[in-house]
């Protein structure tokens, strides 16, 4: 069994290293997961004005991936 460990020392590195990477990975996503509500995916809306059925609002502007500004100045984060 030492020889094993000793021949293959740069694989089992390797490997023990891509776990640790993965594990690392996982651990810092579930964290980012946790405002995800039900199993589509989308999280809930907030800081929406209340609008009357059916209306629309243009975005004016992108602040980053999930935050935008619409008509009126409202700031919409997803």
């Amino acid at each position: 069994m030492k020889e094993f460990f000793e021949k293959n020392k740069i694989f089992i590195g390797i490997i023990v290293g891509a776990l640790i990477t993965g594990g690392a990975i996982i651990i810092s996503n579930q964290g980012k997961n946790q405002g995800n509500s039900g199993k589509t995916g989308f999280g809930k809306c907030v800081n929406i004005p209340e609008l009357p059925d059916r209306s629309l609002k243009l975005a004016t502007k992108i602040i980053d991936g999930d935050t935008f500004l619409i008509e009126g100045g409202y700031s919409v984060r997803i």
